[in-house]
């Protein structure tokens, strides 16, 4: 898990841009980040599972579902981000709490079991 969150920080740092501030909530940061970690691992599988499946190729799809579903646009996502890389501190805090939001909802599914 904690590889996959580094792929998608070091993903999202090469296709951000400059900006100082953030207009994107940390809660929708949060589990649109969460959103995300999940469409990767989802491709991950897909491709143990199938050989001639390319992530690459897939994965701008699945990112721009996941942004509409959330109804913000990627521009604005990578400016957030780019607030976020540059502010260690708010970065630590967002981390966390998809580290915690997973928590819950592993502990949520277990229950539901």
């Amino acid at each position: 898990m904690r590889i996959l969150i580094y792929y998608i920080v070091a993903f999202i740092f090469l296709s951000s841009c400059n900006n100082k501030t953030k207009s994107i909530s940390l809660n929708a940061m949060k589990e649109v980040m969460w959103a995300l970690l999940n469409a990767e691992e989802l491709m991950k599988i897909k491709a143990i599972n199938d050989s001639t499946y390319i992530i690459k190729n897939n994965r701008a799809v699945y990112y721009q579902k996941i942004f509409s579903l959330h109804q913000i646009a990627q521009k604005d996502f990578d400016k957030n981000f780019e607030f976020y890389k540059n502010h260690p501190s708010e970065m630590k805090i967002l981390l966390d709490s998809i580290s915690n939001f997973g928590i819950k909802k592993r502990e949520k599914a277990m229950i539901s079991l």
